[in-house]
């Protein structure tokens, strides 16, 4: 879920463990009207330590959009064609990224969701506070430029 934009809370958890066991018909310890216990989601989190329990970062819908797998395939298919018509996909030096970073000053959520230790975990929310973007420029040998 966490992969898709819309981590689970350990609420969320509860919720859908006690319909898997319900819809199993299995014999269990787990409480059915509560759900798994915070005892069991430290069990869960010691047998699994891919998993973490962290604070999600906000990201805006346009940017949700824009993060499918298929929207970036599409996109580095157009660069590959775009530096081969234009001779230039073998020269690292005269390849750039630049990417822009927002500051509002709100980006804490406040409560924490289940997702992979490795990496970010993201939320879907609209986000409409005014904010700082800090642009950073790297080049595709290394170099970079100050920030903007």
């Amino acid at each position: 879920m966490a992969g898709h934009g819309i981590p689970m809370t350990r609420t969320m958890s509860r919720c859908y463990i006690r319909e898997v066991i319900r819809k199993s018909g299995r014999d269990t310890t787990v409480n059915q009207d509560s759900g798994p216990s915070d005892k069991w989601f430290r069990g869960l989190m010691k047998r699994h330590p891919e998993l973490s329990e962290s604070t999600p970062e906000n990201m805006g819908k346009s940017r949700t959009r824009m993060s499918s797998q298929k929207t970036r395939d599409v996109l580095f298919q157009v660069l590959d064609r775009v530096l081969e018509e234009n001779g230039i996909k073998n020269k690292k030096s005269q390849i750039f990224n630049v990417d822009g970073v927002g500051f509002s000053g709100n980006e804490r959520q406040r409560s924490k969701v289940i997702g992979p230790s490795q990496g970010h975990v993201f939320t879907s929310k609209t986000i409409t506070n005014d904010h700082v973007t800090v642009n950073m420029c790297i080049c595709g040998d290394g170099k970079t430029l100050p920030s903007m």
